[in-house]
């Protein structure tokens, strides 16, 4: 898992998450569209991000996650830009969504333990607004040796 992408795969990551920004299903159809390519073609790069642990499928072989974003609504919702909303998969990858697209983003989530309400700002790699100003990033240690990503939670400080 996280193999190193050549350029090829790099280049379909990068549309993949592009899409998935813009509210898109990606596939390997609209893949291939999106890069002039063959849907062989786009297939078989889709593929090698699946094999190197940068696209999740679903049971049904759609495209589910594509690091650091989720297709489907999770905990952490991200506004980049101007743009419509996109889900993180967890709390770092919201953290550092605005790095991957070079621009700044607006964070909302809800604290796993009483649902209050968490907003973050982040622009230029910093955190530039944070409300509640206890916000703090929560895991266990149960969550990290298991790897549940959904552990990885913004917190109000309890």
């Amino acid at each position: 898992m996280w193999g190193t992408l050549d350029n090829r795969e790099r280049e379909a990551r990068k549309m993949i998450l592009h899409l998935i920004s813009e509210g898109r299903l990606p596939g390997a159809d609209s893949l291939a569209t999106s890069l002039g390519c063959t849907r062989g073609d786009a297939a078989a790069r889709l593929d090698g991000l699946v094999t190197k642990g940068y696209v999740v499928r679903d049971s049904g072989g759609d495209i589910a996650a594509a690091y650091p974003l989720s297709v489907r609504p999770t905990r952490h919702r991200v506004t980049l830009g101007r743009s419509k909303p996109v889900y993180a998969l967890c709390a770092v990858d919201a953290l550092g969504v605005s790095a991957v697209f070079g621009v700044s983003a607006a964070i909302e989530a809800r604290c796993p333990h009483c649902e209050r309400l968490i907003c973050l700002a982040v622009a230029n790699g910093e955190v530039v607004r944070r409300e509640p100003a206890s916000t703090v990033l929560w895991y266990t240690m149960a969550d990290l040796l298991e790897k549940r990503i959904e552990g990885l939670n913004l917190s109000a400080l309890h």
